[in-house]
Formats: C-alpha cells, sequence, structure tokens
C-alpha cells in the first residue's frame, strides 16, 4: 500500500505543477490544469481522460511518445488506477483476513464495502482514445 500511495503522491504533485494540456473528449481542444500553464491553486487541477464517464487503459509502453501520453491524460489514470491498487492491497483494521480465528462474514463485508467504494469510480476500459499523430 506504502509504493502506490507514494506513487499516488508525487505524480499528483508533479502534474498538478507541470501537467501539459489534456485532450478530454477527442474534440482536439485541450484543457489545461496545471500551475505552469496560467491556473492558481485554487483552479489547478488534474484533468480527467473522459468527461467523467470513465477511465481509457493508456499505458506508456503504446504511446508512440511521452508526449502522445501526457496529451491522452494518462497521470490523472496513473494516479485512479495506483489509488485502486492501494484499496486492494489495504487490510481491513479489526480482523485480517489471514487469521483463522476470523469468520468469513467479516472478510465478505470488508470486501462488499470496498467494492461499494471503487465502484463511485465507474472506471471501465475501452479502446477509443485520441491519437495525435
Amino acid at each position: 500500500m506504502i509504493p502506490t500511495l507514494l506513487t499516488i503522491t508525487s505524480v499528483f504533485i508533479i502534474a498538478f505543477i507541470a501537467a501539459p494540456p489534456v485532450d478530454i473528449d477527442g474534440i482536439r481542444e485541450p484543457v489545461s490544469g496545471s500551475l505552469l500553464y496560467g491556473n492558481n491553486i485554487i483552479l489547478g487541477a488534474i484533468i480527467p481522460t473522459s468527461a467523467a464517464i470513465g477511465l481509457h487503459f493508456y499505458p506508456i509502453w503504446e504511446a508512440a511518445s511521452v508526449d502522445e501520453w501526457l496529451y491522452n491524460g494518462s497521470p490523472y489514470e496513473l494516479i485512479v488506477l495506483h489509488f485502486l491498487l492501494g484499496v486492494v492491497f489495504r487490510t481491513p483494521p479489526t480482523s485480517p483476513p489471514f487469521e483463522f480465528a476470523s469468520p468469513p462474514i467479516s472478510l465478505l463485508s470488508f470486501l462488499l464495502l470496498e467494492g461499494k467504494q471503487t465502484s463511485k469510480f465507474g472506471v471501465f476500459f475501452h479502446d477509443n482514445r485520441a491519437k495525435t499523430h
């Protein structure tokens, strides 16, 4: 959990300060949210890849360049996916699932709670991302 939280924190700080403009809906009109592109600390944001509907799984090794990867909103993707990994690796605070004394119902209730919290992101993977070339 700690490595994923450190990744989230460092990517968020770097992207909040210096992320380039992002193509939100594939309409080729980039939107900037970082401080270096004229936003102040209140209006600054990490721009999502799609306007509140989901997330494109777009790894850096499939991009033609780092500029294309950043243009398609990958810092947002990196932050959300590493947050979900951090949630998965978290154990319940009262009774960890690896103890033999814990009843299976506590593990089930923990997994249902985490599933409810994770489903709020509305994450789904599809392959209709914008290309920059």
